[in-house]
C-alpha cells in the first residue's frame, strides 16, 4: 500500500518551487494501443527537486482542456528527473473500456481521467500552475501535427522532444524518450534550458535497493496464488516494468500476477522489476497435491478433513451435486482440522474440486464405511435328549439310538470296552447292529471250525 503521509507533510512545510523545470515531454494526440480514445500527455520534471503538479491546468487551442485535481495528497507530485503522463477519461464503450483503461493501468505514473479530447490535425497544449503562469507549451509552430498523423503514418507514434526539436517515435509514457540525448524545453517555455549532454544529472532517488518476492514456500497444486513483491525504498508503481517467470515454463508482466502450478514439483520463480537499473531475485517453491477428504455424515451434512500438515486455503472450490457450490474466499481449513457444510447447501454432492476442475476427493458415505466388529463366542449346548444316550437295539424306538465316539483316550479292559465322551460323534443304530451281526457270525464259524 503506497504511504502519502511523507509526501503530504513535505507538501505543507516545504512548497514546490520547481515549476519552471517541468515540460510537456511527449504527446500522443491520436491516441495509442490500437485505439484513438487512449491520448495522454507525458510531463517530466528536469529539476532534482519535486513538484506538486496539483490545483494545475491545461489549455488546448485555448480553450480550458483540465484541471489537474489531486484523488489525495501527494497523487499528483512528480519526482525529481521523473515522468508523469496525464491521460484522457476514455469513453464509457466497450472497445474504449477494454483498450484504453488496461493501456493506462499498466504505466507506471499515471493521472486518469487528466485531459479531454486532443485535435489529430491542429494542436496547442499549454500547461499553467495554480496562480495560472505559464510552465510550458508546444504547438503547431513546432510540431507539424497533419504531417505526424496516423494518416500519414499508419501507426500511433507519438511526438517526443529531441534537444530544439520534435521528433515522431515509438511510445514511451512515463519514461525517457527514444532519443538519449537531453531534451531542452521549447523557445516559448519560461522554464529552464536543459543542461548540456555531458552534465546531465543522474537521479538515483528512484532505484530500488532491495527486493521480495511475496509468497508461501509451499503451494498447492491446482490453486491459484497471487505473487507480489516488495521494492525498497520506492513502491512498485514507480518502476517501469515486472516480468515474471514461474519456472514452469509460464510468465507474467504484472506487478503481481496470480499464478496457478498444475502439477506438483520443486520450481524456481524468478523476478526482473525494471526500474532505472533492473534487479533480479529468485525463490524456491515447492508445489504439493492438496490433501483433503470429505465425507457424508448419517444426517447428510458434509464433514471436510484437511489431512495435510499445513493449513490449506480452499476459495474457489467447487463441491459439485445436484448443483456447484464455489467456496467463498478466506476459507481455511487447518493442518489436521475438519469443517462441516450442512446438507441444505449442496444436495447429492460426490466430489470437491480445486479452482481448475482437478478432483481432489470423492464424497464417501459413511453409512457405507466398513465397520469391522467382534463379538463374544456363544457356546451352544446339545438338546437335552442327546446327551449321554442309551444305546438301544429295540425296533420300537422312533428314535435311532446313537454310538457316541469319544475324543478322550478310550480305556479297555478283558471283559468290556468302555467308551464315555464329553464331545460325541454320533453313529447310526443300524451301524451298530451290523457290527453285532458280524461279530456274531464269525464267532459262529470260529467255532464251527474247532469243532
Amino acid at each position: 500500500m503506497r504511504s502519502y503521509l511523507p509526501v503530504f507533510l513535505v507538501c505543507v512545510l516545504f512548497p514546490f518551487f520547481a515549476h519552471a523545470e517541468v515540460r510537456i515531454n511527449e504527446v500522443a494526440w491520436m491516441g495509442g494501443n490500437g485505439n484513438a480514445n487512449c491520448e495522454w500527455i507525458e510531463l517530466y520534471n528536469s529539476d532534482d527537486g519535486a513538484v506538486d503538479i496539483s490545483g494545475w491546468s491545461l489549455t488546448v487551442n485555448t480553450t480550458a482542456n483540465a484541471l489537474l485535481e489531486a484523488l489525495y495528497p501527494g497523487d499528483l507530485v512528480i519526482e525529481p528527473y521523473g515522468y508523469y503522463v496525464i491521460a484522457r477519461k476514455f469513453s464509457n464503450t466497450a472497445t474504449s473500456a477494454s483498450t484504453c483503461h488496461p493501456y493506462f493501468e499498466n504505466i507506471p505514473a499515471v493521472h486518469l481521467g487528466g485531459i479531454g479530447a486532443l485535435n489529430n490535425t491542429a494542436l496547442s497544449i499549454s500547461l499553467f500552475d495554480t496562480a495560472h503562469t505559464l510552465i510550458d507549451t508546444v504547438s503547431d509552430d513546432t510540431v507539424s501535427w497533419s504531417d505526424y498523423s496516423k494518416a500519414n503514418t499508419g501507426n500511433y507514434d507519438t511526438v517526443q522532444r529531441n534537444n530544439t526539436n520534435w521528433t515522431l517515435n515509438a511510445p514511451t509514457p512515463a519514461s525517457p524518450n527514444t532519443a538519449t540525448s537531453p531534451l531542452p524545453v521549447s523557445s516559448t517555455s519560461t522554464a529552464t534550458p536543459s543542461p548540456d549532454a555531458t552534465t546531465v544529472k543522474v537521479w538515483d532517488k528512484d532505484q530500488i535497493r532491495s527486493l521480495a518476492i511475496v509468497s508461501p514456500d509451499i503451494l498447492y497444486a491446482g490453486v491459484p496464488f497471487t505473487f507480489s513483491s516488495i521494492t525498497s525504498p520506492k513502491d512498485a508503481r514507480k518502476f517501469k516494468s515486472h516480468t515474471w517467470n514461474f519456472g514452469d515454463f509460464t510468465t507474467s508482466r504484472l506487478s503481481s500476477p496470480t499464478h496457478t502450478y498444475t502439477a506438483p514439483g520443486t520450481y524456481l520463480v524468478h523476478l526482473t522489476v525494471d526500474g532505472d537499473t533492473p534487479i533480479e531475485l529468485s525463490k524456491t517453491v515447492t508445489v504439493i497435491t492438496p490433501s483433503l477428504s470429505i465425507r457424508r455424515l448419517t444426517n447428510g451434512d458434509l464433514e471436510i478433513t484437511n489431512t495435510g500438515t499445513t493449513k490449506l486455503d480452499i476459495s474457489a472450490f467447487t463441491i459439485v451435486g445436484t448443483d456447484t457450490f464455489v467456496i467463498p474466499s478466506h476459507s481455511i481449513i487447518l493442518a489436521n482440522a475438519k469443517i462441516t457444510l450442512p446438507t441444505s447447501i449442496v444436495q447429492d454432492a460426490h466430489g470437491i474440486f480445486t479452482p481448475n476442475n482437478t478432483l481432489i476427493a470423492s464424497v464417501v458415505d459413511a453409512s457405507l464405511t466398513p465397520q469391522m466388529t467382534f463379538a463374544a463366542k456363544k457356546t451352544i449346548p446339545p438338546p437335552a435328549s442327546y446327551v449321554n444316550p442309551s444305546i438301544s437295539l429295540s425296533p420300537a424306538s422312533t428314535t435311532p439310538p446313537v454310538f457316541e465316539l469319544s475324543t478322550t483316550t478310550p480305556t479297555v479292559s478283558a471283559s468290556s470296552v468302555s467308551i464315555a465322551a464329553t464331545t460325541t460323534r454320533s453313529f447310526p443304530a443300524y451301524v451298530t447292529l451290523i457290527i453285532l451281526l458280524t461279530i456274531a457270525i464269525g464267532a459262529s464259524l470260529i467255532k464251527t471250525r474247532l469243532q
